[in-house]
């Protein structure tokens, strides 16, 4: 995945960037309201020593953003799943509490657990030519 951004502050082979919002905006602020905060801030790394008020390309790795967002969105649809098959064969009302509860503490240890082991981290892939 890559996207556009201007450099705001350089520390060694780190950069701070700025990221304009735009790509999936439809310029209907009025229902929308993503135009409150149009822009962020993102720490990268720096391999080809941008400066200051550079237009850069950033890029991250695509296979670690869908791991995250199956972590996210899926694997506890997943899990919602094998809960209700669970508790079809045993609907006690204690039994599905402890079900649930037991489910989502497995899928924080999951995220907790992966989060140190996938560090998505961003990195400035070239100059900006367009202009």
């Amino acid at each position: 995945m890559t996207g556009e951004a201007v450099v705001i502050s350089v520390c060694g082979n780190e950069a701070t960037v700025k990221i304009s919002k735009s790509s999936a905006c439809g310029h209907d602020c009025a229902s929308c309201k993503a135009c409150s905060n149009p822009s962020y801030e993102i720490s990268v790394i720096n391999k080809i020593g941008a400066n200051v008020g550079d237009k850069v390309l950033i890029e991250t790795k695509t296979s670690k953003v869908l791991f995250a967002s199956f972590l996210l969105y899926i694997l506890p649809v997943f899990m919602l799943i094998i809960g209700a098959v669970v508790l079809e064969e045993n609907p006690m009302g204690l039994w599905s509490v402890f079900v649930f509860i037991s489910m989502a503490l497995v899928w924080l240890l999951i995220i907790k657990l992966t989060n140190k082991k996938l560090k998505i981290k961003n990195e400035i892939v070239a100059f900006n030519q367009k202009d």
